[in-house]
């Protein structure tokens, strides 16, 4: 094995150790295979460098989360726990039940389970440790909670895996 075929994991190890994110450190490696593997063009790099930022659905889930973060500040969050709340909150074990219909409510706003995760861990995930519920059921709770994004047709999940892999929709 020669020292050129090693040379992108060496770029790759070198960047890690300088503390370059991972995306920089990944890029520099497959760089170095593309300028010493020969015949291959540098417009191949660069196409495939690109070529994920083509995907709609992917570059939208960014703006998810910004949705679910303006949704946080606005205040909206906050009064569709109340009424979740207000809905089963007083039944035994509550909280786990207002965490699925909060988890309905704002996965139909967001479209994004990450997002929705997010908001969610600010919102509910102090109400219930002060209403002396375990950090690890908690955590649980709220780590299951992405999973009933899934069930909403509008689910950015569902549509990445949509755009990514051409199934049909309409049958």
């Amino acid at each position: 094995m020669s020292i050129m075929s090693l040379l992108p994991f060496i770029c790759f190890f070198v960047g890690m150790l300088i503390g370059a994110p991972i995306a920089i450190a990944l890029g520099g490696g497959a760089l170095a295979f593309f300028l010493t593997a020969g015949g291959i063009p540098m417009e191949a790099f660069v196409q495939k460098m690109q070529a994920p930022f083509g995907s709609f659905p992917l570059v939208a889930i960014p703006l998810y989360v910004f949705a679910a973060t303006v949704l946080n500040y606005a205040g909206v969050t906050r009064r569709l726990f109340d009424f979740a709340e207000a809905l089963v909150g007083s039944s035994v074990g509550g909280m786990a039940k207002v965490n699925v219909v909060f988890a309905t409510l704002t996965g139909g706003v967001s479209a994004s389970a990450t997002a929705d995760a997010a908001m969610q861990a600010k919102v509910i995930g102090l109400p219930m440790l002060e209403r002396g519920y375990p950090k690890a059921f908690v955590a649980v709770v709220i780590a299951a909670r992405p999973a009933v994004c899934w069930l909403l047709s509008d689910s950015s999940s569902a549509w990445s895996f949509t755009g990514s892999s051409s199934p049909s929709t309409f049958r």
